[in-house]
This record gives structure tokens, C-alpha cells and sequence, in this order.
């Protein structure tokens, strides 16, 4: 089969939106107030970058599974859009209130409001997610121009639907149809692509005090300028295809030239009756056509002039009634209820132009290279996402080897507790620094009271006792004294007065014999010798004079006071010293 291939550049000049059943998720976008923009990303990139925290509460909205949950999501990846990197698609200051005012929707109206609230997206292509040009909307708009240049503007005879005006008009059914040897591409970029946000919103042609009646919509467009190249095969017929009536290139430049330009005509009229600004709605470029593609094209640049049988809506329970021409047109806007009309813009019309094969190599290469900064941005996107998840897997394990540590201590103090349950109490000993605080927290305290027997009990209490008479000084009297040494009697330590005619204060000596002998029979090597003194785990502040001199000097011996300030060696050396200066 005998075939010829054109290569055809289409340009926007007014926004063109071709509708791909998809809309933006609101777990796959976040509105930039700062920069004015809608961040379209994946989810699964935006939860790779959250900490563990931060997805466990995303995790727990999602679980909800109602409408009242969706706005917990916005505000979720709102608080947290840092996160979110993707596509970015210019919007108005009037989205950006509506979006902030949806989330801020009181829970009675989030379901009827979300729905208004859907953004559809333009035709994009899957992997690289940049907007394109189907050809089947291309090559729609070329059968819609031929077969008006075929009919030529009759109205007979009466067709009863549109299948039929197409099999009269095209020569054939579907085994027979010559659009079939049509072959359009997809149209691609060949260039960044200017996309934005806006509110389609319906208008009649002519003023009237009524509004028209359709409800506004939230699109994704394709902007003007931005500019595609794809090809038009066009194949001969095949030897006994029976096919009455190919198409040729010819057909199609005549039937392009005869219809876009008339009903663009006709439109500005009417978009200048109703105060709208037309300038740049034209073909700019010698050698081009004007074409109308995708979303809201109007009524008649879809239908054959002769035979339109367009549907009016009269409104709840009222019949339709059908003209030649549609009473209202869809326009482009910046917010769902513009004040003036001056701005708004019609929707799909685009220049289409064949190329030299010489302008064809050159955007085919303008093409590669954009998409080789798209891929190279992707692998960067990629490398971070990992880097991030990397990071986050470090911090979780570090997280539960804290976890177990702590756990560990927990379960070696609940241990210790057990067998000796006042150790719980304690600590609370330091804080106490006058005479109410000893006796209304200590001795007249149930908790302590009842391990009065025990002799660390005894020797932590009356430790805090000296520290209070020291700092209270002459205000400590004999009766003080007296109930003190009352209360140490079960623990067997005994309080020596502290009033002013007493002897000075001395801690009540113990049998240190072993202890003495366990501290001089350490090793006289420094490594071997430290660790024995960890393992025995000995409580400097609690050793007497004798012990802690014994002690020194296998800490000379051992070289500690040339440790490091920092170390656990050092700390040792310091707190020996500061123990033998308080008990000199």
C-alpha cells in the first residue's frame, strides 16, 4: 500500500484543554501560595521523604475513610509541601482562595463543595507527565472540515442522525470509509509548555439580564504558544478497498481553509458583543491553518454547516429545543465568576502548519534534548528519593537501638527496685536545702519511714541532715539534733550534734576491711586495673577516708589524671579528689 508521510507543527493561540478522564487527586497536589502555583507530584516520592512520626499520622487520616477525611489529607500536605516535588502548573490568586477556602469547609458542606473542587487534567503522556496533542483530536477536527467542504452548505437532504450524514458525506462505512487511511501521531512538544489553571465558565452570545445556566469547571490548559510536532500519514487506497472517495491532501487544506476561519469569524463577533478582548485569535504565520481542537470548541466547530441540530437546555422540566447555532459560549477565566468579561478567552485554537523535512529534523532534535533533561532530572529526582529513604531507614534503626537500650536500663532499674525498693526515693534527697523540707519530706514521710531499718536509707538521710545544718547554720538546735538521731536509731548510724558546742561532725565509720582489701588486691596494670574497679562497681561518694586513699593511689598508678577531661577515667580521678577534700 503506497502511503506519504507530512510532518506538521500545531501552535496554541488560545487555551486548549483535551479531556483525559483524570483529575488531580488531592493526595497528588499542593497549591504554592508563595510562587502561585499547583505542585503536582507522586504520592509515593511525597511519603518517601516524610519521617517515620509524620507517616504514621498520614497513614492514620488515611484510615478514616471519610469525605471529612480529605480535607484532613489538604491540610496534611499542605503543612508538609516542602516535600513535594514535581510538576508545577501556574494558577490565580482567585484558585488560591478558592483552594483555602475548601480547606476551611465546615463538615456539613465538604462533600458538596469538594466536588466543585475537582481539577481535570489535560492529555498528558504517562512517563514524562508533560501535556501532548492526541491525534485522534487532530484528526477529528480534519474529518469535521472535510465534510463541511464536501457538503458545501446544503441542507438536503435531512439526515436522521450523525452516522448517516458521515457515511453519505465520507463515501463509505467503516470497511469503506477513507478517513480510515488517514494516520495521525500524537503531537508532542517540542519546548517547555506553558500550562495553567482556570475556570471554564459559560456565557450567552447575546447580553441578557438572565445568566447562562451552566455551572463553571476547574481545567488544566495547554497555554498559548507552546508548539507540537507529529506527522499525517496519508495512504492510498488498496486494489479492490472499494472505496469511493480517498482523501487527499488537497481536500484537507481546502476543507481547513473554508470552515475554521468562517466560524472563528463569526465567534469574535459575538466574544466583542459581549466585551471580550480578540487580539491574537489569528493565524499569524503564512502557510497555516486555523483549527480547532479538544475541550469546549463550540457546538459548530464540531458539527457540518447545513445540518447542525444543536440542543438548547430550557432549564428544569422544560423540553429542549434545538437551533442551527448554540446560544452561549465556554470561555477561559481566572476565577469562577469573573466581573468583567474583557479577559475571558475561548477554548482550541491552534495554528496548524506542514513542515520541510529540514524544519521537521530540526524539532525532532529540539524534542530529544528536552527529553534528555527530563530524563536527567528524573535520575536526579530518583537519587534523592533514595538518599532520603536511606537516611530515614539509618535514623529508624538508630531509633530502636535507643529504644532498646533505654528498654534495657528500664528493666535493669525495675530489677534493682525490686531489691531494693528506697532507692526509688532517694534522688529526691538532693533538693532538700532547710529544715521544713527535711522534716515534713523525710522524717515525717511515710515512704521513708518504713526503710528506716536499712542502712543506706540511714546514711542517705543523714547526709541531707548535715547539709541542712550546714546551710542553716546557727538556727539548728539541740531538738533538731535529737529527733535526727531518733530517727537514724533502726539503721544502726549515729548522729553526732551539730549545735554550737559540739565536737565537729564525723560520718560513722563501717568495717572497710573488705572493701580495703578488694581495692588494694586491683591489678597494678592501668587497662586490667580499671576494669576491675568498674566491674566492682564501687560508689566513690561513698567511700571513707581510708578507702578513697587506698583508691588514689591505684589511680596514680594507673596514670588516670592524664585521661582526657571527657573521659569516664577522668570523671573517676575528679570525683576521688572532690570525696577526699569533703571528708578532710
Amino acid at each position: 500500500m503506497k502511503s506519504k508521510t507530512y510532518y506538521c507543527r500545531i501552535k496554541v493561540i488560545s487555551p486548549v484543554h483535551i479531556g483525559c478522564d483524570e483529575v488531580y487527586e488531592p493526595t497528588g497536589f499542593v497549591v504554592d501560595d508563595q510562587e502561585k502555583e499547583l505542585i503536582a507530584f507522586e504520592p509515593a516520592t511525597f511519603l518517601g521523604m516524610l519521617e517515620q512520626d509524620d507517616l504514621d499520622k498520614f497513614a492514620t487520616i488515611c484510615r478514616k475513610g471519610t469525605v471529612q477525611s480529605l480535607l484532613e489529607i489538604y491540610k496534611f500536605i499542605r503543612l508538609h509541601k516542602e516535600h513535594a516535588r514535581g510538576r508545577r502548573v501556574a494558577v490565580s490568586d482567585s484558585f488560591i482562595s478558592h483552594y483555602n477556602k475548601t480547606l476551611n469547609l465546615p463538615p456539613n458542606a465538604v462533600q458538596k463543595q469538594l466536588n466543585k473542587f475537582l481539577v481535570g487534567r489535560t492529555a498528558f503522556q504517562r512517563v514524562e507527565t508533560i501535556p501532548y496533542i492526541p491525534g485522534s483530536a487532530l484528526k477529528g477536527a480534519i474529518r469535521t472540515a472535510v465534510l463541511n467542504e464536501r457538503n458545501g452548505g446544503s441542507k438536503h437532504p435531512k439526515y436522521r442522525n450523525g452516522k448517516q450524514l458521515n457515511d453519505d458525506l465520507s463515501g463509505g462505512t467503516f470497511a469503506t470509509d477513507p478517513f480510515r487511511l488517514i494516520k495521525v501521531s500524537d503531537f508532542h512538544a517540542t519546548g517547555p509548555v506553558g500550562q495553567r489553571i482556570v475556570y471554564a465558565v459559560n456565557r450567552k452570545k447575546k447580553p441578557s439580564d438572565r445568566e447562562a445556566r451552566g455551572p463553571y469547571q476547574i481545567l488544566e490548559v495547554i497555554e498559548s504558544g507552546a508548539e507540537f510536532i507529529g506527522t499525517i500519514t496519508i495512504q492510498q487506497p488498496p486494489r479492490g478497498a472499494m472505496i469511493k472517495k480517498p482523501v487527499q491532501l488537497e481536500e484537507i487544506g481546502k476543507g481547513l481553509a473554508g470552515f475554521y476561519p468562517a466560524e472563528l469569524k463569526k465567534e469574535k463577533r459575538h466574544l466583542q458583543t459581549i466585551g471580550c478582548d480578540t487580539a491574537g485569535l489569528e493565524a499569524n504565520s503564512s502557510g497555516t491553518h486555523l483549527i480547532r481542537i479538544g475541550r469546549h470548541s463550540g457546538a459548530e466547530c464540531v458539527t457540518v454547516e447545513g445540518h447542525r441540530d444543536i440542543k438548547i437546555m430550557q432549564g428544569p422540566g422544560v423540553r429542549p429545543k434545538f437551533k442551527p447555532h448554540a446560544t452561549t459560549l465556554w470561555l477561559a477565566a481566572e476565577s469562577d465568576n469573573p466581573s468583567t468579561n474583557r479577559n475571558l478567552q475561548p477554548f482550541g485554537w491552534v495554528e496548524f502548519a506542514l513542515l520541510s523535512e529540514d524544519k521537521a529534523a530540526g524539532y525532532r532534535a529540539k524534542s530529544a534534548a528536552q527529553y534528555e533533561e527530563w530524563q536527567t532530572e528524573q535520575q536526579q529526582a530518583v537519587a534523592d528519593f533514595k538518599k532520603n529513604a536511606e537516611l530515614i531507614a539509618r535514623r529508624k534503626e538508630e531509633e530502636i537501638r535507643e529504644q532498646e537500650r533505654q528498654a534495657e536500663k528500664e528493666r535493669q532499674r525495675t530489677k534493682e527496685l525490686e531489691k531494693y525498693p528506697w532507692r526509688a526515693f532517694l534522688p529526691g534527697l538532693e533538693h532538700i536545702a532547710d529544715w521544713g523540707g527535711l522534716r515534713t519530706q523525710v522524717l515525717e514521710q511515710e515512704k521513708f519511714i518504713q526503710y528506716r531499718m536499712e542502712e543506706e536509707v540511714g546514711r542517705a538521710v543523714m547526709e541531707t541532715a548535715l547539709q541542712v545544718a550546714s546551710a542553716i547554720g546557727k538556727k539548728w538546735t539541740k531538738e533538731r539534733d535529737r529527733m535526727v538521731a531518733e530517727w537514724l536509731q533502726p539503721s544502726g548510724v549515729k548522729w553526732q550534734s551539730m549545735t554550737k558546742d559540739s565536737k565537729p561532725v564525723a560520718l560513722p565509720q563501717k568495717d572497710n576491711s573488705g572493701l580495703l582489701a578488694q581495692i588494694n588486691g586491683f591489678s597494678e596494670n592501668g587497662e586490667q586495673g580499671w576494669q576491675e574497679f568498674k566491674t566492682a562497681k564501687i560508689k566513690i561518694n561513698k567511700l571513707d577516708k581510708q578507702c578513697c586513699e587506698a583508691l588514689k593511689a591505684k589511680f596514680s598508678t594507673w596514670k588516670l589524671k592524664k585521661s582526657k577531661k571527657k573521659s569516664s577515667e577522668r570523671k573517676a580521678y575528679d570525683n576521688l579528689n572532690k570525696r577526699l577534700k569533703k571528708l578532710t
